[in-house]
């Protein structure tokens, strides 16, 4: 997958109105990996709308990377319950 992928994902979280059609994104970005869609989706996680951001969250808690988590949290951007929770 590449970054213009991850674009268009997050842009269908945006539009998405059902459970079932974020479950299908959600899945289909844990599935990406590397270094530039990595950078892609730490910019959702900073710049991003509510749901990107949450979204983008999930993602790098995923992979362990809680630094990010905690300075995307002191910013205010998400919460302390989407950063840290199972």
């Amino acid at each position: 997958m590449s970054v213009r992928d991850v674009d268009r994902l997050m842009e269908e979280l945006v539009r998405a109105t059902t459970i079932a059609a974020c479950k299908a994104i959600d899945y289909e970005l844990s599935q990406v990996e590397g270094a530039e869609v990595r950078v892609r989706i730490e910019h959702f996680l900073f710049h991003g709308e509510l749901v990107q951001r949450n979204y983008a969250a999930l993602w790098f808690k995923r992979r362990g990377h809680l630094k990010l988590l905690d300075r995307a949290v002191r910013r205010g951007l998400i919460d302390r319950a989407q950063a840290y929770s199972k």
